[in-house]
């Protein structure tokens, strides 16, 4: 089954005979186009994608099963017979739909929710084999990086060295904003590149990742400036420790909110739960952000064929945090970890 009909078969359980789709990953997953501006209509008697004159020809290339059409087709003809339409609630706005059920008067209109990201769950050979080669380029990366950091470097510096590398060898994009936070920022889950110099005795943590061919892959390593102090050295192989209980509970049909825990029960037992804010992991593919959602309240269950991501950290303010972080493809029976760069504690000297 192509991924089309397996999208209108759950059009037809949602009770939608059409769907309209603006979202550039559904785009990219339905129907190939990674242009990312377009339309596309699907029903089962018809496939559209409307694109304007900048992207005729690569739709035409990358979408051959489906029917190119100009942008400014009106909706209400390829709808004519429609009667309920399944939409993007999640990536239109509120007036964007407004204008689209003008433009397309007299149908039901039903949302589609989680359907498209459900599908993209699990990955096939193809999306594996993509975001396998993400992964090895942000590995890469990493290895050029933390052989040319050095005290008094900024933030920026590291972040443009580990960008500069993926891009120069591969063409990639970030995946995402990098993260590059050194010291006191280390602590800052989310802390983008600044202008702040890498000091002796400091935590590095560097969280990257890259598009490539479409596909997003996401590392997160933290090594320290320096030699570590036994306190560093404690709050890493907490950390470590919790990222390899977890990853060694990680199998097809496990509960994600059940391989969280494993996780935070663990650094709850060294003192340090209040330190662990966020989720454990998180999905990727098309997007950096994907089903399943690893967390304590997620209502996934990790299937085999699954990509995703096991990241525990701690973050003490005015000290320094760590984070650790994999992606991981589920099988039936266990997991591959998918990143290759070693988890021992890097002192840059």
């Amino acid at each position: 089954m192509t991924r089309t009909d397996a999208f209108l078969q759950k059009l037809n359980e949602l009770g939608a005979d059409s769907a309209l789709l603006r979202k550039p990953a559904s785009l990219l997953y339905i129907s190939g186009f990674t242009g990312g501006e377009g339309t596309a209509v699907l029903s089962a008697k018809r496939r559209c994608l409307l694109v304007d004159s900048r992207y005729t020809l690569q739709a035409k290339a990358e979408s051959p099963e489906f029917e190119i059409l100009p942008h400014d087709t009106p909706l209400s003809e390829i709808l004519e017979t429609a009667s309920t339409v399944a939409y993007e609630g999640n990536h239109l706005s509120v007036s964007a739909f407004s204008r689209l059920k003008e433009s397309v008067p007299g149908k039901e209109w039903t949302d589609l929710g989680d359907t498209l990201l459900m599908l993209r769950k699990s990955k096939d050979f193809g999306e594996l084999s993509a975001i396998t080669e993400a992964v090895k380029l942000a590995d890469d990366a990493f290895a050029y990086t933390v052989g040319r950091i050095r005290p008094g470097m900024r933030e920026f510096e590291v972040a443009a060295l580990l960008e500069g590398y993926m891009r120069s060898e591969a063409g990639a994009t970030p995946s995402f904003e990098t993260i590059c936070a050194s010291g006191w920022r280390s602590a800052l889950p989310h802390g983008a590149a600044s202008d702040k110099a890498l000091q002796r005795g400091d935590f590095l943590t560097m969280d990257f990742g890259c598009l490539l061919n479409g596909y997003c892959s996401d590392i997160t390593r933290t090594v320290c400036i320096g030699p570590a102090s036994d306190r560093q050295k404690e709050i890493y192989n907490i950390v470590l420790y919790a990222q390899s209980l977890a990853e060694n509970a990680a199998r097809g049909g496990i509960k994600a909110a059940e391989l969280d825990s494993v996780a935070r029960r663990s650094i709850e037992g060294f003192g340090y739960g209040d330190y662990f804010g966020h989720a454990l992991g998180h999905g990727v593919g098309l997007e950096i952000h994907e089903y399943p959602t690893v967390s304590p309240r997620s209502p996934h269950e990790v299937a085999a064929g699954d990509v995703f991501t096991v990241e525990p950290g701690i973050y003490v303010p005015d000290f320094g945090g760590v984070r650790i972080e994999d992606m991981l493809y589920a099988t039936p029976d266990g997991y591959a970890v998918l990143t290759k760069t070693p988890k021992t504690l890097l002192e840059i000297l």
